[in-house]
């Protein structure tokens, strides 16, 4: 499972986008047991590792702490990593 999360994650970010909301219940598996990463209405395009954004998606305890407790001002433009972002979920699932 870890490897196929990583490999979706690992294309997903190579054609520049970030899912945002990686957690077990946005993981599913087809009828071969190979995982699938699903529900991309939290996902975003990036222009590279770090990323003008206004407001986070995450789902709490399964996305990074920091962008979280950063973006409580929703209204507020913040420079952000949302590729990191996946990482930490991926770690945390």
């Amino acid at each position: 499972m870890s490897i196929d999360l990583a490999k979706g994650l690992s294309f997903l970010h190579s054609l520049c986008i970030a899912h945002c909301d990686i957690k077990p219940d946005n993981l599913l598996f087809n009828k071969d047991g190979r995982l699938m990463v699903a529900d991309f209405g939290s996902a975003m395009l990036v222009g590279g590792v770090e990323t003008l954004v206004k407001g986070y998606r995450g789902t709490e305890g399964w996305a990074a702490p920091g962008p979280l407790t950063f973006f409580q001002e929703m209204e507020k433009w913040r420079l952000f990593s949302p590729l990191q972002a996946d990482l930490y979920s991926c770690g945390v699932v």
